[in-house]
């Protein structure tokens, strides 16, 4: 069981120097966390929550959060909305593709304290699939101004107040009819792959071969511990490197599809050898050498070295690099553009108005 600890918490730190108590952010997605716990005696000035994509059953420890504006638990296995009550700063809350059972929606009155919720996401939640979902979460919860991303318009919210007696009754016996099934992850790992029910035992077993293919791929960790000594001594301003690409590499650098970490990806082929790769993380740089060759990428975001994973694919070759983003939520406002056969030039950066969402493309 992946627990949240101290020690973690100060590797997702360093942005802010280690210190917690001051810590207003905080990146634990991904990690295969099966509890909420610590965050709330540790960080007690959080802002911003990230921690989709792990196995949380529940949503616990979070009410001495009072600064929190953003929790992120999309892909986690909650089945209920529960304990947010005191997170007054609530602005946003993304619960997308949990276990929401419609027993669970039942439970969605609990955020009307919440007064400065504004967004909030759910789809990809058995709930969600209720014909009546949207108009009583709008009914339910008429702070909001956005559900599942998009816009709650006047019209809504008075169809919503009209009907919602009527869609909270239909809801109670659909809920009342729904029939809950608990299957363990021995039962699951029982049945074919293809033929597996989507629940939360899914998901764990999912995440347990997920982890032991990538630990199959990744490197192993001191060769990366020492893969700074294959690098030359950067500048104090790292404004003064150039971007390199002395083999010529086939690479593409881009956002990751959940737009929190900066994804390099380098065709290498299976004839190299790991042993000739080595890999340099910073904040604004990424550096890799391949057989002595160089390329060298600044990034469009700070990231989290310490977090950064470098995977190679045994069946390809192909080098993956993820590399969380720092305050990923301030996303900078461009499309970077970069020239594979980039030699010594500077980098081109353009940027969008502030105002602007659309996360930004990396394209080389």
């Amino acid at each position: 069981m992946v627990r949240i600890t101290l020690e973690l918490l100060r590797r997702r730190a360093e942005h802010n120097d280690g210190a917690l108590f001051t810590l207003e952010e905080v990146a634990l997605h991904q990690q295969g966390i099966e509890r909420l716990e610590v965050l709330q005696e540790a960080c007690p000035k959080l802002k911003i929550v990230l921690l989709h994509d792990n196995l949380i059953p529940k949503i616990e420890n979070v009410r001495k959060l009072k600064a929190m504006e953003y929790l992120n638990l999309a892909m986690n296995n909650v089945t209920t909305i529960e304990n947010l009550e005191k997170c007054e700063s609530l602005v946003k809350l993304d619960l997308t593709m949990n276990f929401i059972t419609l027993k669970g929606l039942l439970k969605l009155d609990r955020l009307a304290v919440n007064h400065s919720l504004r967004q909030l996401f759910l789809m990809g939640n058995p709930c969600a699939d209720f014909e009546g979902y949207r108009s009583f979460v709008i009914g339910t919860l008429p702070q909001l101004t956005h559900v599942d991303g998009t816009d709650v318009t006047h019209v809504e919210r008075i169809i919503a107040r009209q009907h919602l007696r009527r869609i909270t009754e239909d809801l109670e016996k659909a809920a009342a009819a729904e029939t809950a099934t608990t299957v363990s992850v021995d039962e699951i790992a029982s049945i074919e792959p293809d033929a597996r029910p989507w629940c939360a035992a899914t998901r764990i077993l999912d995440n347990e071969v997920k982890m032991t293919t990538s630990s199959s791929m990744k490197q192993p960790q001191n060769h990366f511990d020492d893969a700074r000594d294959a690098f030359d001594v950067l500048p104090d301003d790292i404004a003064d490197v150039k971007q390199k690409n002395q083999g010529d590499f086939d690479f593409k650098l881009t956002d990751s599809e959940d737009e929190t970490s900066i994804e390099l990806e380098i065709k290498v082929g299976t004839i190299i050898d790991t042993s000739l790769i080595h890999v340099d993380i910073h904040p604004k740089l990424v550096r890799v050498k391949i057989k002595g060759e160089l390329l060298q990428l600044k990034l469009s975001h700070e990231v989290a070295t310490d977090a950064s994973v470098a995977e190679r694919s045994k069946a390809t070759g192909k080098l993956l690099i993820t590399m969380p983003k720092l305050n990923w939520h301030l996303k900078p406002k461009s499309v970077v553009r970069g020239d594979p056969k980039i030699r010594d030039h500077h980098a081109r950066v353009t940027y969008h108005r502030a105002e602007n969402d659309e996360p930004p493309d990396v394209i080389c």
